[in-house]
């Protein structure tokens, strides 16, 4: 696949202006076949698997990414997160915060700015 400008559209499209800064060019100067396959793969199921991947890899023999690629990489995490295309891991029996119903619970203002 050839980057286009409708290929790149369609991923800053996909981000939307609120996540547009994550849009991963230096993936798409020096990783393209990285780059096709987020382009291909947003919104599938697989998607969040795949971006996991890309940061752990249970192949030997890999050198890693660069530093540049692996923010992109991390923020594509994020963006995807954050558009609600990954839902939540189901709270497990024994897991330590397994008694908190409510996340709000532990919402905090201070000075006006909450944390």
């Amino acid at each position: 696949m050839t980057i286009t400008q409708e290929i790149r559209d369609r991923l800053l499209a996909h981000l939307g202006p609120n996540h547009a800064a994550a849009y991963p060019r230096y993936l798409e100067e020096h990783y393209p076949h990285v780059f096709e396959n987020i382009v291909r793969m947003w919104g599938a199921p697989e998607m969040a698997s795949f971006l996991n991947s890309l940061m752990v890899t249970q192949r030997s023999g890999r050198q890693g990414f660069s530093p540049d690629a692996a923010s992109e990489i991390i923020r594509l995490i994020d963006a995807y997160e954050k558009l609600g295309f990954v839902p939540p891991a189901p709270k497990q029996p024994g897991d330590v915060w397994d008694w908190v119903g409510d996340a709000s619970y532990f919402h905090k203002e201070r000075g006006g700015d909450a944390y």
